[in-house]
């Protein structure tokens, strides 16, 4: 067998291609040319250059694959432009399943979000595979954008190309090159953050994420969504623990929900600006500042799908912020 890896130096990509090499898969990881290579630098894998803006590229990429694992989804870098935002995550998107098409891939497995499954108003149970984010136009483009890819998806599928959806939490573990999700991490380690927010949090070890993708291969549905996700925490518990495993005082004020919600799109470029200055002098390429538009939705999710379908296991969040923290260290981003 031989995969595919496209988004091959990002956090998730690089732990499925070691994934893919301990399990004895052929793999091939494609990348965009400037693409710093951190996060699988000592790992012997044949790697291409491409991008899902390419359909050329995309399609010499999967010439002779049998699996292709998309993990370069679309990350829109505001909302200040909607409408182009969408239609761009959209045309990457098709680009992405027009190639594996053309080369008659046996399956594409997508690394999409849990952003977008959210269970209906007033539900208090924890949201599956059947719960969808319906767009709003308050709410992030990112939101928007995953759900558009995902309606993209299941067209193609529709026509007979084999995709499965693995809707992934928020990944934490060693290995984040270009911190997204771990910015949070790396700043409570800092002891930059001091105050928590009352809400919903779901966070999953990256390796457990990289466990399922294999898994798809075999036993994913065509057609099908799967939650992989981790441990349902509260926003001031997940606080706590990365504080306790960095060895800093936790966040000791409490910002009501409502106060976070105002301040959320106002503050949204400001982040943008600051915080990849502050946590390691502009390497953060992405702040996840959508995460704070999320908080108005409940965020405890259910994997039992993917539990009984995939063999999914769920590894302890804490085992996965204390290596995450150890490969921060190791690699100067708290120093």
């Amino acid at each position: 067998m031989k995969a595919l890896v496209l988004g091959a130096t990002g956090f998730i990509g690089a732990h499925i291609i070691r994934k893919c090499l301990s399990a004895g898969i052929d793999v091939r990881g494609m990348k965009r040319v400037n693409s710093p290579l951190r996060a699988i630098e000592d790992l012997d894998v044949e790697l291409v250059v491409g991008d899902t803006t390419d359909k050329g590229s995309l399609a010499a990429a999967m010439k002779g694959c049998d699996v292709v694992f998309h993990a370069a989804g679309y990350y829109p870098p505001s909302s200040r432009h909607p409408v182009a935002g969408v239609r761009q995550a959209m045309v990457q998107m098709r680009n992405v399943l027009d190639a594996a098409a053309e080369t008659k891939v046996g399956k594409v497995i997508y690394a999409s979000s849990t952003s977008i499954v959210l269970p209906p108003p007033g539900s208090n149970r924890p949201a599956n595979e059947d719960d969808y984010y319906l767009p709003n136009p308050k709410d992030h483009l990112q939101l928007r954008a995953k759900w558009a890819q995902e309606q993209e998806i299941f067209r193609y599928v529709a026509h007979g190309v084999p995709v499965v959806i693995l809707n992934v939490s928020a990944c934490y573990g060693p290995g984040d090159a270009k911190p997204l999700m771990g910015t949070l991490l790396v700043a409570v380690a800092k002891g930059v953050v001091k105050f928590w927010v009352e809400a919903q949090a779901n966070l999953v070890d990256v390796r457990d994420v990289a466990d399922a993708h294999i898994a798809a291969i075999q036993h994913g549905r065509v057609g099908e969504r799967y939650v992989i996700a981790g441990e349902n925490l509260s926003a001031r518990e997940v606080l706590t623990i990365m504080a306790e495993e960095a060895g800093v005082p936790p966040p000791r004020w409490r910002v009501p929900l409502g106060v976070a919600l105002a301040l959320a799109r106002p503050l949204e470029h400001s982040l943008h600006l600051v915080l990849p200055r502050l946590i390691r002098g502009g390497t953060v390429s992405q702040v996840p500042t959508y995460l704070l538009d999320l908080v108005r939705y409940p965020q405890y999710l259910d994997s039992s799908k993917a539990m009984r379908e995939l063999g999914f296991k769920q590894s302890p969040l804490r085992q996965a912020v204390r290596d995450g923290i150890a490969w921060y260290r190791e690699h100067g981003y708290l120093s």
